[in-house]
């Protein structure tokens, strides 16, 4: 009986959270995993972002592997976030904008750490963060993101 009411609960859940979804969130969703690359990189900057955020705060597990795609874009993908931070009050907003950072930095799209007033900005966005434990993630992430560049 207990088995049937888990089933019965996860049935539930799937079709409700099927039902939440935008037609562009699911057509996004029911390509493969090395599909979904391929397709977030040919969107539109503003698309790429709206998409990755989807697919980190909604989808479980997330996908962080797509910030790579974002990564690719360089300063323009750069701006385009920083302007979304300027306006989000979604403290996970902040979160993946810094996992597209460091992706950037990591491939040499954008050389946050040697550019002072984007990483001041950068920084600045803790202090935005309204959940304690979010704000300790990002700062420790924050502090990891120039920390290998240091380190090599």
């Amino acid at each position: 009986m207990r088995r049937m009411r888990a089933a019965l609960f996860g049935g539930i859940v799937a079709v409700s959270l099927v039902g939440c979804q935008t037609t562009e969130q699911a057509e996004f969703l029911s390509h493969g995993p090395s599909d979904r690359a391929e397709l977030l990189a040919s969107y539109s900057r503003e698309r790429k972002w709206r998409m990755f955020k989807y697919a980190n705060q909604v989808v479980h597990p997330p996908m962080i592997g797509l910030a790579s795609v974002l990564a690719r874009d360089g300063e323009p993908m750069l701006r385009l976030i920083l302007a979304s931070l300027d306006t989000t009050d979604n403290d996970l907003d902040y979160r993946d904008a810094l996992q597209v950072f460091a992706e950037m930095e990591r491939a040499g799209t954008y050389r946050i750490c040697a550019d002072r007033p984007v990483l001041a900005k950068i920084e600045d966005y803790r202090d935005r963060i309204r959940d304690a434990g979010w704000r300790a993630f990002y700062g420790d992430r924050l502090r990891d993101l120039c920390r290998a560049k240091r380190s090599r």
